[in-house]
């Protein structure tokens, strides 16, 4: 589950982050520890945003099964 806010931030040319990058993201860590994926993802999207502001709110829930 999560908002849009993920896939809504900018880079420095105003380029979303996407759905379909996210989706390619999220299939290259489906093997890691959740622990894991959470700092993998927080260092996509900061080197994604590098010196930009966040845009909007951002929430990912990962439940393990």
């Amino acid at each position: 589950m999560m908002s849009d806010g993920f896939i809504d931030q900018n880079n420095v040319e105003r380029k979303r982050f996407g759905t379909n990058n996210l989706l390619d993201k999220l299939k290259q860590i489906k093997d890691l520890k959740v622990s894991e994926q959470k700092v993998f993802l927080e260092n996509e999207l900061d080197n994604w945003m590098y010196k930009t502001e966040q845009r909007d709110d951002i929430t990912l829930w990962a439940v393990k099964i």
